[in-house]
């Protein structure tokens, strides 16, 4: 949903099946805005968040965790979302 969104906006999204893939998606493209589920399988979006800001020349790509949980964001989110529960606010 939010993959088709971005792409009717004119943007280029990048969509992985799980965290790892995210993270070589990530690290091969070096896209300008990440945005990971928390339980994202195989590599939690947690640990992208950490993965890629322990790298330097990630420090400017933004990035967005979505969470259904009430855990604190990491060091280094820009946003921390809960996803939407009516598919209208998705839009």
């Amino acid at each position: 949903m939010l993959a088709q969104a971005l792409a009717l906006a004119g943007y280029t999204p990048l969509v992985a099946r799980h965290g790892l893939e995210a993270l070589a998606l990530t690290l091969r493209r070096r896209p300008l805005l990440v945005v990971v589920g928390a339980d994202a399988g195989r590599l939690s979006g947690k640990k992208l968040v950490r993965a890629l800001r322990d790298r330097s020349e990630f420090a400017d790509v933004q990035v967005v965790l979505v969470d259904g949980g009430n855990d604190l964001p990491p060091r280094g989110c820009v946003l921390w979302q809960k996803p939407p529960t009516d598919p209208q606010q998705a839009r």
